[in-house]
């Protein structure tokens, strides 16, 4: 709206606009789903028209907010999902780890700290390897290997 003052759809909200002495406005309403997912609304304390390429903004504003919300969304609930996966892998008694390509460590869980004694960040890449004894190395790394055939790992 342009005035508040003399917009007929606001002649019932007159009062609340005055006391907030807003008399310019312009709203965007991004939709996601075919559901309201937000609004977003700029104001001005006097009469004056939007051009389009202010309206084009807020409407980019809209959407990069959103994306924002998102994005954060996705993070908080990432961070969650590692924490519950975190407090589960504690709770048990076996040696549990996280490994990538080739056998490389990317966490280990307090019980392998506990049984090693070798701190949980030294435990990644091929650090796991070294509480293992040096005789007993090629063996465990050749069974590494072999855990994706078999579909579990298993060495003495």
């Amino acid at each position: 709206y342009e005035d508040a003052d003399t917009d007929p759809r606001l002649v019932e909200s007159r009062t609340h606009y005055r006391s907030a002495r807003i008399r310019a406005g312009l709203g965007v309403t991004l939709m996601k789903g075919g559901r309201l997912a937000a609004m977003v609304a700029l104001t001005h304390s006097e009469p004056r028209e939007w051009p389009e390429n202010q309206r084009r903004l807020l409407e980019d504003v809209a959407e990069r907010t959103w994306d924002a919300v998102e994005r954060a969304r996705a993070v908080l609930a990432l961070r969650e999902a590692e924490q519950r996966l975190q407090t589960l892998m504690a709770g048990i008694p076996q040696l549990v780890w996280r490994a990538v390509h080739r056998g490389k460590w990317t966490w280990a869980s307090p019980q392998w700290t506990d049984y090693t004694g070798q701190a949980e960040p030294e435990s990644h890449g091929d650090g796991w390897l070294k509480p293992v004894h040096p005789d007993d190395r090629e063996g465990v790394v050749r069974d590494w290997s072999m855990a994706g055939d078999r579909g579990f790992f298993q060495s003495e």
